[in-house]
């Protein structure tokens, strides 16, 4: 069956991997991006390459407009940046050098630009049992971020998206719908330069059935790595197992290799 999917930072790196791999398959890819005339690769797949610029609210307001009332099936939020973006440096990217610009820039693209996109879209996620998936990264997590990362707005950001991730899916799981985070082994996107795999980072033990993670798994590994879960046997709010619950919006959070953050 054809799946309607929302791939955001779409015109490169993990982006692009995974609108080549559900196109492949036979899906329908919104491809969003900042300059969707210019993304020669991504409309040269198929995709409907439409304007998304993360840090633009009027501009996600317009994409999800634009989907009008289809059905999505998964929004995998991709783009994101750092200080270097906005023109910061190694110099002036510590939390005791980065400017507040350069830091709610960044917070701002990475952390509320997903947060506003799968709120405009999530009647139509629970309409069709969707999957909301949050790309992450290791930097995220206090234990890892201590020891690496100059970026103190790419670290912070990616610390708030877990939990923007986390309370999307108690929002979703309040009507009875489980939530699934899982994490892949390291897929770092190449427009950071990225081109190793990271150590494997440990799943968060929740499991959705093989056929919700089986597609982004198999891409996730084609890009730089193996995608891992493991089952869990936790219990929505109303006390069903996962596997009998008929309402399923799925939320998960990708980690990604730090490198050079």
């Amino acid at each position: 069956m054809t799946k309607n999917v929302v791939v955001t930072g779409a015109n490169r790196g993990l982006g692009l991997s995974l609108a080549r791999a559900y196109i492949a398959e036979g899906h329908h890819v919104f491809g969003g991006c900042r300059t969707p005339e210019s993304a020669d690769a991504l409309r040269a797949l198929g995709t409907e390459a439409m304007r998304f610029d993360a840090a633009d609210f009027a501009s996600i307001d317009a994409f999800a407009e634009a989907i009008g009332n289809r059905p999505v099936d998964t929004v995998i939020n991709c783009a994101g940046v750092d200080a270097r973006a906005f023109g910061a440096d190694d110099t002036n990217r510590g939390a005791l050098t980065i400017s507040a610009e350069h830091f709610e820039a960044v917070m701002r693209v990475n952390v509320t630009g997903p947060l506003l996109l799968v709120e405009r879209l999530s009647e139509r996620l629970r309409a069709s049992e969707g999957t909301v998936v949050n790309i992450s990264s290791q930097i995220g997590s206090l234990a890892i971020a201590h020891t690496m990362s100059r970026d103190v707005s790419y670290a912070a950001s990616k610390a708030a998206l877990n939990m923007v991730t986390a309370k999307q899916a108690q929002a979703f799981a309040a009507d009875g719908s489980p939530s699934s985070p899982c994490t892949p082994d390291g897929c770092g996107p190449t427009w950071a330069g990225r081109t190793r795999p990271s150590t494997p980072t440990t799943p968060l033990g929740r499991s959705t059935p093989p056929s919700k993670d089986s597609h982004l798994h198999r891409t996730a590994s084609s890009s730089a790595g193996t995608a891992r879960s493991t089952p869990g046997k936790s219990k929505s709010p109303r006390g069903r197992n996962r596997g009998q619950t008929s309402a399923q919006t799925y939320v998960r959070l990708l980690h990604l290799s730090p490198l050079d953050r």
